[in-house]
């Protein structure tokens, strides 16, 4: 925890470069979760260079990763270091809405909300996003078993009203 708060501090004192967090990056294609995840808590802290390569490293973790977290993380590293509604990452978003862990379904469905709630966004593509989004919350009937039922349906009603 020490690290990533150090590294923030650099980062926000102008003394950490993009290239000097590069070897950071490098650790989302780690063998071991815990390395992923503790880089993928550190760009949260320091910011993700907003490059091509850091960007196919982050989308690589979306899907095929084995750790809930670090998917849910790398999702959340797209949008805060390259927002909008970029094709890949959209898509990235709308397949996690989908992915077996809930906790990395409502984290995909907020990043989908939040990358369609810019004004640049086309009033057809956000009227699709809201429907997905109502779509979703609908999810959390009375008679909902889904394992997030206690929470999850607050991050899926925010992302709607987003």
């Amino acid at each position: 925890m020490a690290v990533p708060e150090a590294l923030q501090r650099l980062r926000t004192a102008d003394r950490l470069t993009a290239e000097e967090i590069l070897p950071i990056v490098a650790r989302l294609s780690d063998d071991d979760a815990g390395v992923r995840e503790a880089a993928l808590f550190t760009l949260l802290r320091i910011g993700a260079p907003a490059t091509a390569d850091v960007e196919t490293s982050l989308l690589k973790v979306v899907e095929p990763d084995p750790s809930p977290y670090a998917r849910e993380m790398a999702l959340v590293n797209l949008r805060r270091s390259f927002g909008g509604t970029e094709k890949e990452r959209a898509a990235a978003a709308r397949r996690a809405m989908q992915d077996q862990d809930v906790a990395v379904q409502v984290r995909g469905l907020a990043q989908w909300a939040l990358m369609h709630q810019s004004p640049e966004v086309a009033p057809d593509a956000r009227q699709r996003a809201v429907a997905e989004t109502a779509a979703f919350l609908r999810r959390y009937g009375e008679d909902c078993g889904r394992a997030d039922k206690d929470w999850g349906w607050r991050l899926a009603g925010a992302a709607l009203r987003s």
